[in-house]
C-alpha cells in the first residue's frame, strides 16, 4: 500500500513515468531518489500484468510487494534470492539449486557465486532486505546472471507457482484457506 506522500507525490504519473524519475536517482516531488525507486518497483509487476507485457525491464526489487501484489518473473527471482541468503534461509540447499539452474544454462558457476557472496554481503549492510538490491554491485551481477540463466531460471520458477497454484486450488489448502479469513475476521471485531 502507498503512504499518502507517495501516493502524492506519484499524482498521475505512469509506471513508465515514474520509472523515469526513478532512474534519474534524485529527489522529486517530496520523494528521494530510494522512494522513487521503491515505488516504481511497487508498480511494475502490475504495469507488466495489466499491460500483458511481461518482464521487458529488469529493475531493482528495492521494496517487498505485500501479499497479493502482482511481480514480475525477475522481481520473484530477486524474492527468492532475497529470502534464501537473507538471515535464516537455506543457503546450502539454495546454492545448490541455484548452481544447478546455472551450469544447466551453459554459464559457470562463478557467475552465481559473484551474485550470491554479493547480495549475501550486502544484506549484512542493509536496514531493509530490499535495499540490498539498490546497490550496484549487486544488481549488477544479478542483472549479468538473470541475463544468461532466464532461458533456464524461467520456466522452472513458472513450473514452481503452477504447482503452488494447483496446491492453493486444492479442496483441503482452499478449506484452509477460508478458516484462516474467517478467523482473522473475528479477530479483528
Amino acid at each position: 500500500m502507498l503512504s499518502r506522500r507517495a501516493n502524492h507525490a506519484k499524482a498521475e504519473y505512469s509506471f513508465e513515468e515514474v520509472l523515469q524519475i526513478a532512474v534519474k536517482a534524485e529527489s522529486f516531488r517530496g520523494l528521494d531518489a530510494k522512494e522513487w525507486a521503491r515505488l516504481a518497483s511497487l508498480m511494475y509487476g502490475a504495469w507488466a500484468h495489466a499491460y500483458k507485457k511481461a518482464d521487458p525491464y529488469l529493475i531493482p526489487l528495492s521494496a517487498i510487494p505485500g501479499e497479493g501484489m502482482f511481480m514480475s518473473t525477475s522481481q520473484v527471482v530477486q524474492l527468492l534470492l532475497l529470502r534464501h541468503f537473507g538471515a535464516g534461509g537455506p543457503r546450502q540447499k539454495a546454492t545448490t539449486t541455484w548452481l544447478r539452474m546455472t551450469r544447466a544454462s551453459g554459464a559457470t558457476d562463478g557467475l552465481f557465486l559473484c551474485l550470491r557472496d554479493a547480495l549475501t554481503a550486502a544484506l549484512k549492510d542493509s536496514a531493509q532486505p530490499a535495499d540490498a538490491w539498490t546497490q550496484p554491485k549487486v544488481f549488477d551481477a544479478f542483472v549479468h546472471w538473470y541475463r544468461i540463466c532466464q532461458l533456464e531460471v524461467v520456466p522452472e520458477l513458472e513450473a514452481l507457482l503452477a504447482m503452488h497454484q494447483e496446491k492453493l486450488g486444492d479442496e483441503n489448502a482452499s478449506a484452509d484457506w477460508e478458516r484462516n479469513v474467517r478467523r482473522k475476521a473475528a479477530a479483528s471485531h
